[in-house]
């Protein structure tokens, strides 16, 4: 029988119950093992709901349990770094969340932890395992679209709950932390690196702490550019576009596919291809990625760097919207 890495949870958050454990109970190289909430009952009515899965009443229990060899963090942003950084001295393979932490102060703290305990560490961006993701990607390396001059991606949705952890500035709330962290992550991905310079203007409130909405330009090499929009104050949409020399790509669907069959466009001059892919799930795929990770002792698709690369140009994007100025981003190297 094929090894299976045992999972521990730190936090009941409602993207573990109804997206993250679900994608792992279907996975095929590990197990839920282990739940872990602040509140005893709390973590033994989530373990009750999916079965034969152990309930402590804290964090730290699940990272003192032996069996559990790999965590998930859920938790709210400004408590990544802390329990990212307590997992990994507890000798934990860790999971965290989107965005990797507040700062890149944060971020080389956890890096730094990860050397130095040897373990493995990725970032959740689900949505880069999902099959439309690597197509494009394979096609852009194959010169389908010529050199990429452009990419424009946008995400939001309406959030009206006062008590949603994610209107809370000091948990490090705000779309672009929660939303536009995902169009940030994808041109970074394309283009192979963090962008040198941004320009963003932001729809603020909390006395300035808290972005409801944002739009960006981050500039990069060679005149190569992307532009994003997200929102907690806009109708729920999702989109990216891919503009190369020589064509355009579409992906309607890029950030939450959602176990929903979808397609991905690419257009050159009058012709345009269009690819479906069946129903997948991309949480599913991402822990088989990271348990086999485990198992086989390799480097996961995503290193920390990424998400701290990431972190460098939404702390940017604030900074320019704040003083109404391009931003040069942060060396993160």
């Amino acid at each position: 029988m094929s090894r299976k890495v045992k999972w521990g949870v730190l936090g009941g958050a409602g993207i573990a119950r109804k997206q993250w454990v679900p994608g792992l109970l279907d996975a095929s190289n590990a197990v839920f093992y282990a739940i872990g909430s602040r509140n005893l009952d709390k973590a033994k009515d989530f373990a009750a709901e999916f079965g034969g899965v152990k309930a402590y009443g804290s964090y730290e229990e699940v990272l003192a349990d032996p069996e559990v060899e790999a965590v998930y963090i859920p938790l709210p942003n400004h408590l990544h770094k802390e329990w990212t950084i307590k997992a990994l001295r507890a000798e934990k393979h860790v999971l965290c969340e989107k965005p990797m932490a507040l700062t890149v102060a944060d971020c080389d703290g956890m890096l730094k932890t990860v050397k130095e305990e040897q373990m493995l560490f990725m970032e959740g961006f689900m949505y880069r395992f999902h099959p439309q993701i690597s197509k494009t990607l394979e096609w852009i390396k194959g010169g389908r679209i010529g050199d990429v001059r452009l990419i424009r991606g946008s995400f939001s949705f309406p959030l009206d709950n006062e008590q949603d952890i994610r209107l809370n500035a000091e948990a490090g709330g705000g779309s672009l932390m929660d939303v536009g962290c995902y169009p940030i992550h994808f041109s970074n991905l394309v283009y192979g690196k963090p962008p040198q310079s941004v320009m963003a203007q932001g729809h603020y409130r909390d006395g300035g702490k808290l972005d409801l909405s944002m739009v960006g330009i981050l500039n990069y090499d060679h005149g190569q550019q992307a532009v994003f929009d997200c929102s907690f104050a806009m109708e729920d949409r999702q989109w990216v576009e891919i503009m190369g020399s020589e064509g355009t790509i579409i992906i309607p669907k890029p950030w939450r596919p959602d176990r929903a069959e979808v397609s991905i466009f690419v257009r050159n001059g009058n012709i345009t291809e269009e690819i479906t892919f069946p129903v997948s799930n991309p949480y599913q795929l991402e822990i088989e990625h990271f348990s086999s990770c485990i198992i086989d002792g390799t480097t996961p698709l995503m290193p920390g760097e990424m998400g701290k690369d990431v972190v460098a140009v939404i702390q940017a994007c604030h900074q320019s919207a704040r003083e109404r100025s391009e931003i040069q981003v942060a060396n993160t190297n």
